[in-house]
């Protein structure tokens, strides 16, 4: 776990994150719940290997589930998490 530091809530632009400083952990976040991209990347990769930035480009290139809603970037926890497991493999069967 991450040190509960308040500096450690500040994303890369050095906004405070008060939902994710309010709820640091993961899990405790359901699949349908909306996260800014600073937020996501605080929440999901506290300490790396992806970034805001990282997540704004998996979003421009189809590997993040996201909506653009008033000019921001939203996605959510389950989309996080989809993007994050293996795909399957070519033939279609499970390891």
């Amino acid at each position: 776990m991450t040190d509960q530091n308040p500096r450690n809530f500040l994303s890369q632009h050095g906004k405070r994150l008060v939902r994710v400083e309010a709820r640091p952990n993961a899990a405790d976040w359901g699949d349908d719940e909306a996260l800014s991209l600073p937020e996501a990347a605080r929440l999901f990769f506290p300490d790396g290997p992806l970034s805001e930035k990282s997540l704004r480009h998996a979003a421009a290139h189809g590997q993040l589930g996201f909506v653009r809603v008033a000019g921001k970037i939203l996605t959510t926890a389950g989309a996080v998490r989809a993007m994050l497991r293996p795909p399957p493999p070519p033939d279609g069967r499970r390891s």
